[in-house]
């Protein structure tokens, strides 16, 4: 059995279903690991979700990253202050009957395949990672020609980060 791309949305959803466990998430650990290994240079962008899965001990992976190579490690919550900040200025200019937030790439996604007729809705502006990376880039040249190692629970977000940015994460 494969996965049709074009009509996959990223979401999970199939691994959470599958009676038989055939299926499961590509994890590029790995790989990411022999990059550091052969000096590849490399930040990295931690989702919120971060501290919701190692409560209290969120800065001992940090620490775990900096001692393997990564030269730094953002917080994806500031990008979502940008993001939120993008919103709201959006809104009060441009006053749309409707915003649909694009954190979730999996139902951005979903909207650009299957309810294209939404797609009007969805807010101009990136999410809270792309507005992380955009920071990254813009504001820290030092790291302008960095990898970016992308530390996140949703599946979802490879497919949309490697479409936006051209990345293999």
């Amino acid at each position: 059995m494969e996965v049709d791309e074009d009509l996959c949305i990223g979401c999970g959803n199939c691994i959470n279903h599958c009676q038989h466990e055939a299926r499961e998430i590509i994890d590029d650990f790995e790989i990411w690991m022999s990059d550091l290994k052969r000096g590849t240079r490399m930040v990295a962008i931690a989702a919120p979700a971060l501290e919701a899965n190692f409560p209290g001990k969120s800065m001992n992976l940090v620490g775990w990253l900096k001692q393997l190579g990564v030269k730094a490690v953002f917080d994806v919550s500031f990008g979502a202050k940008l993001t939120i900040k993008s919103y709201l200025n959006y809104i009060k200019k441009e006053n749309p009957q409707t915003v649909i937030a694009q954190p979730c790439p999996a139902l951005v996604t979903y909207i650009e395949i299957y309810q294209p007729e939404l797609i009007k809705y969805l807010a101009p502006w990136d999410s809270p990672m792309t507005h992380t990376i955009k920071m990254i880039k813009e504001f820290y040249p030092e790291f302008r020609n960095y990898k970016i190692a992308v530390i996140s629970p949703c599946v979802a977000k490879k497919k949309r980060i490697r479409r936006r940015w051209n990345l293999r994460l």
